[in-house]
């Protein structure tokens, strides 16, 4: 038998379609998972043409070699800092193969990007398990069994779900010692062959693996036959309408990457690896043909997971596309394919609920199965800022602010065909939600607010800013989003260029432009005399009165690019805040060293001081951050400023506990007595609040341990007062040593 495999090689002989479990099986090329060049392909999930250590071990896995972690990265590290290339993945495999006969590898393992399920694989579970009845009963049975323990909540209820799946079905049928669990009638049925190891369903029933079409972006949760009817409707609609991979292919044979059925659920933790990007579910968003598809169900519950926002902005980091479907068809067509007044209501109602998730969609408050995962995908997605706190830290203190950047992001994409349904319905009050919420729109789509009644001028859209709500102009929307051509088409209509949203922080366009370094967008707002030093007041008068240069340099080095287009088109370098700072303060506050250091070389005062007295230096000691202190003293600061209470940065870095500063303040010679109007020392400062290495410090460095503030109280008297008895310890030793020199 002659023909094609499914990347177009001409081959002899084809697997036989029954084997896969599906009758219009993608014809596969038996060779292909024995071509180092195809195994290669599919480990490279980031496509740079080199594999990182991570996509190297399933690389070696996909011949039946394991190599340990270490093993890999020794191996990486001897291909130099770009990775594995393919010629070096060839000469080590063939060493490697060499090395290891053949009864001493392991199973071979199925690439992840090619551990796709076929829909008509999917039917024969769902007719197998679940239209039978078998899964229900399991979970009914069960769910009787344990009723003490779920009403004390103890054990979870079992529904007929992924869970379930996954416990019930998924786990033995793949499980070398454990298939003959389920009765043998239905795995015939359900076409599912005996295991040789342990492994994926999806390596179980097509061993040779499949490309995979979609990925499936869902909630484990959502009832199994409410999946498979969305999926239904979309394999209809998607032979119909997608590009030229799905030409010709019957709805059966669309090849979905479905977690659960992908990874091998008796060694997930290996499979996922040790952070998100690296892991399988990057590689099937890669290499996934037609993109990707969320199912959401009643609750649009997917936009409550922390795997399911995170799956979305890594699409659209990669510029893939995304639908989102239900048990009633593709959500941007609802309304239309509605045939009664009644199916027409429910499915307006339906796009206002998905809406009021999307309003509400948040990282922060995302849910995880897993607490160490949401705490990498977390370290992941925060602001530039929050990335270095530990992870204790982001447990206890993360909030929506840490994750602006990208819960704005997802809920762009996510919104991009409500909006145009909305507009196609003349829905003005919901249009105005999803193009706050950053829906792209054109110049088109502007003509179209005009029409039902809208000036898109003065139009305000509600924007999120953290857990903020306020309305804003649409021109400030356009600017946040990134939406060029909106930006150049509302200044072109005469849409005010400076006008402010109503929330606590009064942004316009250009703030919004700069604080994303969106400088195609800043250079279009300033040539259309946008105010380049602009103070962003709230209406209660509290803001801090940033500048787009102040908000730019808060925000650090992603926003570099933008600061310094701002400066070079006359931007007040020495600008100040409510509070007295220059950019030079925030810079050196968020630690964002490449900002920092930009602004000192264009001029920045390096010894401005705020309305307290305190120049950036003092900044330094907020974080303990060595290496800005350092830069700044390069540039000459001043190491022993004093602010308005006569205090000295060597204060307020014993006060926070910061040794690296002090340590670095201390070596340029500064007074280690110097006190404020209190005649509270550095000493009395480190002794009062603990800071025992910043004492040993002071200590070492000849700080008087005997010394009286105005209150008559030595570094002892507030170390013993505060519970601090190491520190107390340590200075009775230096008393009682002072005192045997004095004698």
């Amino acid at each position: 038998m002659g023909g094609k495999c499914c990347r177009g090689h001409r081959v002899a002989q084809l697997r036989p379609a029954k084997e896969t479990g599906s009758s219009d099986a993608i014809p596969r090329c038996i060779s292909e998972l024995d071509s180092p060049d195809a195994i290669f392909h599919y480990c490279d999930a980031t496509q740079t043409g080199f594999l990182d250590d991570y996509e190297l071990g399933f690389g070696m896995k996909a011949f039946g070699i394991r190599l340990s972690r270490d093993e890999l990265r020794e191996k990486v590290k001897q291909f130099g800092h770009s990775g594995c290339s393919l010629a070096q993945f060839k000469r080590l495999l063939q060493d490697m193969l060499a090395s290891i006969p053949a009864n001493g590898r392991h199973p071979r393992a199925v690439p992840h990007a090619l551990r796709g399920i076929s829909f008509d694989q999917l039917q024969h579970i769902e007719d197998a398990y679940v239209l039978s009845g078998w899964l229900g009963q399991q979970c009914e049975a069960f769910n009787c069994e344990h009723a003490a323990e779920i009403s004390e909540g103890k054990e979870y209820a079992r529904h007929e779900n992924m869970y379930a799946l996954d416990k019930l079905i998924v786990r033995p049928v793949t499980s070398l010692s454990d298939h003959g669990s389920l009765p043998k009638d239905l795995k015939v049925r359900a076409c599912q062959p005996e295991p040789t190891h342990d492994c994926s369903y999806a390596e179980l029933v097509n061993p040779t693996g499949l490309p995979v079409h979609f990925f499936v972006s869902h909630f484990w949760g959502h009832l199994f036959r409410d999946t498979m009817r969305a999926l239904n409707l979309w394999v209809q609609h998607a032979v119909t309408t997608s590009g030229q991979t799905l030409h010709g292919v019957a709805p059966g044979s669309v090849v979905f990457w479905v977690c659960v059925f992908a990874l091998n659920q008796h060694n997930v933790a290996e499979e996922v690896g040790s952070s998100p990007e690296e892991g399988p579910f990057n590689a099937a968003l890669v290499l996934a043909r037609e993109g990707a598809i969320m199912i959401l169900d009643e609750r649009v519950e997917p936009f409550r997971r922390i795997w399911c926002l995170y799956e979305v902005q890594r699409l659209t980091t990669l510029g893939r596309p995304l639908e989102l479907i239900c048990s009633e068809g593709p959500v941007r067509s609802l309304a239309d394919q509605a045939t009664t007044n009644e199916g027409r209501i429910a499915a307006v109602q339906y796009l206002t609920d998905i809406g009021t998730g999307l309003s509400e969609l948040s990282a922060a408050s995302a849910a995880s199965s897993s607490k160490g995962d949401k705490l990498a995908i977390w370290k992941r997605i925060a602001e530039p800022w929050a990335r270095n706190w530990s992870e204790e830290q982001f447990e206890q203190k993360a909030t929506a602010e840490w994750f602006t950047t990208f819960d704005a992001k997802v809920s762009a994409l996510l919104v991009a065909p409500l909006l145009q349904e909305s507009l196609q319905r003349g829905d003005l009050q919901n249009a105005r939600r999803y193009l706050g919420l950053g829906a792209s729109f054109s110049s088109a789509d502007i003509d179209r607010l005009q029409q039902i009644g809208a000036d898109p001028r003065t139009l305000t859209v509600p924007m999120r800013h953290a857990d903020e709500v306020s309305q804003g102009p649409l021109l400030a929307a356009a600017a946040r989003f990134k939406h060029e051509d909106a930006v150049a088409a509302l200044l072109a209509l005469g849409a005010p260029v400076d006008a402010v949203d109503e929330g606590q922080w009064a942004y316009a366009a250009l703030h919004w432009a700069a604080a994303y370094d969106f400088t195609h967008i800043v250079s279009t707002l300033l040539d259309a005399q946008a105010s380049i030093d602009l103070p962003a007041r709230d209406t209660h008068d509290i803001g801090n009165a940033w500048t787009p240069l102040s908000l730019a340099a808060f925000l650090g080095d992603s926003a570099l690019c933008a600061a310094k287009m701002l400066l070079d088109r006359g931007a007040d370098l020495q600008a100040t805040d409510t509070k007295g700072w220059t950019a030079l303060h925030q810079a050196v506050d968020g630690c964002h060293l490449q900002m920092a250091s930009m602004l000192l070389e264009r001029g920045a005062r390096v010894d401005a001081k705020g309305d307290n007295g305190q120049t950036p230096l003092w900044a330094t000691t907020h974080n303990d951050s060595l290496s800005m202190a350092q830069l700044l003293l390069d540039y000459r600061a001043d190491p022993s400023t004093q602010d308005d209470n006569l205090a000295t940065p060597l204060l307020g870095a014993a006060n926070l506990g910061s040794h690296g500063v002090a340590t670095l303040l201390l070596k340029s010679s500064v007074d280690v007595q110097a006190a404020n109007k209190n005649g509270t020392t550095a000493l009395h400062y480190a002794s009062g609040k603990g800071h025992k290495e910043v004492v040993e410090l002071l200590l070492n460095s000849r700080a008087d341990s005997n010394v009286m503030n105005t209150s008559d109280e030595t570094p002892l008297h507030l170390a013993e007062a505060n519970g601090h008895d190491d520190v107390a310890s340590l200075l009775w030793e230096a008393s009682d040593h002072v005192a045997a020199v004095s004698l």
